[in-house]
């Protein structure tokens, strides 16, 4: 319900579309002022949600958001930005904040990402300020000697609530068909 209500402004265009034309119908059939009134607060609740989806972000969405925010922090090299939105307690196969950040930094002075896609978001909402997100990404990654296209990673991102920000405190990566990585310490080596 909260997907229909707040996230998806495609199907409550069409739900709302649907409700006016089959509330038209009916006045049409039965032209009285009641049947009249009721086209015209359905043409208003439905334009009333609409400017809901547009306004209300979600947990779920803003999840989904630093996320992909994420990928372009790794993809510019914005090492500080990321580092921003990771909690001081985070663990990373092993690592804590300060060497997962060190290992990024190495990394990325050898490996280029470029155009992360992130896809199949998986969002738990394991509490009211914590939560989980799955999802794939792929990108290209360029070095000096070679370009790889099409990368595909799945990653698993347990995040915590602070304050109005969204921050990570775990970061696993998760075997993929078909990719050889498979763990944190493939990327991060």
């Amino acid at each position: 319900m909260t997907s229909l209500l707040f996230e998806n402004p495609v199907r409550w265009v069409v739900l709302s579309v649907g409700a006016l034309v089959v509330a038209a119908a009916i006045a049409r059939v039965r032209p009285t002022r009641r049947t009249g009134r009721a086209v015209l607060v359905v043409a208003a609740a439905g334009l009333a949600g609409l400017v809901l989806q547009l306004t209300v972000q979600t947990a779920r969405e803003r999840l989904i958001a630093v996320c992909i925010e994420m990928a372009g922090d790794v993809e510019r090299g914005d090492l500080d930005r990321l580092a921003d939105r990771l909690d001081a307690s985070l663990t990373a196969e092993g690592m804590d904040r300060e060497r997962f950040l060190d290992a990024a930094r190495r990394t990325l002075t050898h490996y280029h990402p470029e155009e992360p896609r992130l896809a199949r978001f998986e969002v738990t909402l394991a509490a009211e300020d914590r939560a989980v997100v799955v999802f794939d990404a792929t990108c290209r990654v360029v070095t000096s000697s070679q370009v790889l296209d099409r990368i595909l990673t799945r990653w698993r991102l347990g995040f915590i609530q602070d304050g109005d920000e969204w921050r990570v405190r775990r970061i696993e990566m998760l075997p993929t068909p078909n990719s050889p990585l498979s763990k944190l310490s493939d990327v991060l080596p």
